[in-house]
């Protein structure tokens, strides 16, 4: 079973100002497969706080830099899409009897734009 019971916030994982889990359900199987940590608004302002503080370094970063980063996430979300996808698969799985689904139309290539505008 996974869990994801604190917040990314600043650069740190936090515990949640009133902790109150949620169980993730299967929807395949209606089994709980994980537990998450429900915030409230002070763990908002919390992350909007550290966001407002980190948005003018950010916004010094040039449009190559800002690309770079966003190729970073897309390549960190490609590695682990079998892990992401298996509830998905699950669920197809058991409608439709394939033994491997297509990609969901969510999940599409990212294109580069162009370094230079």
């Amino acid at each position: 079973m996974q869990s994801c019971l604190s917040f990314y916030i600043n650069g740190a994982w936090v515990a949640p100002s009133a902790p109150q889990p949620l169980d993730v359900i299967n929807p395949a199987t209606e089994q709980v497969v994980g537990q998450i940590m429900l915030g409230n608004a002070q763990d908002v302002n919390k992350a909007v706080a550290a966001a407002k503080a980190a948005f003018p370094a950010y916004a010094r970063t040039s449009v190559d830099e800002r690309v770079a980063l966003l190729e970073k996430i897309g390549a960190a979300y490609k590695e682990r899409y079998a892990e992401w996808s298996r509830p998905f698969r699950a669920k197809w799985v058991r409608r439709s009897g394939c033994a491997r689904p297509r990609r969901p139309p969510w999940v599409r290539p990212i294109s580069t734009p162009p370094s230079k505008c």
